[in-house]
């Protein structure tokens, strides 16, 4: 299995367990096991999705070439 099936079934297999614990804590909330389990689901394979996407984005952020500013600034120290 590749290693992005692992992360979306494990990303699953966290919310659901996360949907029925914060059903149990929140009474007025609880969807029963069946709707905590599938919106936890739902909830974990989004939120793990956007997390992933946030995290992609800062490590191209940090290994990014320097700006304009910053070039400029080392060709004119050269000059």
């Amino acid at each position: 299995m590749s290693a992005t099936i692992i992360n979306l079934i494990i990303q699953i297999i966290a919310g659901a367990i996360g949907g029925n614990a914060a059903g149990a804590g929140m009474e007025k909330a609880n969807l029963g096991t069946a709707g905590n389990t599938i919106a936890g689901a739902l909830g974990g394979l989004g939120g793990g999705q956007i997390l992933s996407a946030l995290i992609l984005r800062q490590l191209q952020v940090l290994r990014a070439e320097p700006t304009l500013s910053q070039s400029w600034a080392n060709w004119s120290a050269v000059t």
